[in-house]
């Protein structure tokens, strides 16, 4: 768990950059970086979360609840709120109802695959735009968020355990096992 976490490290040097880019005065710049860190890490926490639904739709099955520390939405209620959640004390959360068992290890694996799959797509596409087609501040802080983007995915895909909650990693290992 270590490991995903220092991976969050190189990203958060591309948003200092961003962050004195964007500001002249020096007094600025941690409240700059402070903002963008945490924006761009919720928003690649969404999505990343938003990757595991729509793989859990894909499967035919149905998402019951979506959290991105603190907010969560309940599906069947439409209700919005703050969800203290244990399983979302590190990012987010996709509870879902299985409702066919069939090949369920391997759609199991696809569930747990799809968040990560979206993260490293996201990181991808925004550091080819922040390369090629962006420059200036824009391109500082697309290529940020397309890093922390990728290593949210990469380190998802590191197997381990926390409180009996397994990683993507470690849910992607043992469904694969079982399929």
């Amino acid at each position: 768990m270590f490991l995903a976490y220092a991976l969050l490290l190189i990203p958060s040097a591309m948003i200092n950059a961003a962050s004195q880019e964007l500001s002249g005065r020096d007094n600025d710049q941690f409240a700059i970086f402070v903002a963008l860190f945490i924006g761009e890490y919720l928003i690649a926490i969404f999505l990343h979360e938003m990757g595991h639904a729509a793989a859990v739709l894909i499967a035919g099955w149905s998402v019951e609840f979506i959290a991105v520390f603190p907010l969560g939405y309940r599906l069947k209620t439409a209700r919005l709120g703050w969800w203290l959640t244990p399983y979302a004390d590190f990012g987010g959360v996709v509870m879902f109802r299985a409702t066919h068992n069939r090949d369920r290890a391997r759609w199991l694996s696809v569930v747990a695959a799809g968040g990560p799959a979206v993260s490293l797509v996201t990181g991808a596409v925004c550091t080819v735009m922040a390369s090629a087609l962006l420059d200036g501040a824009a391109a500082t802080i697309v290529g940020s968020f397309g890093a922390v983007s990728f290593f949210i995915g990469l380190g998802n895909l590191i197997p381990f355990r926390v409180r009996g909650v397994r990683s993507d990693g470690a849910q992607l290992l043992f469904h694969l096992r079982q399929a």
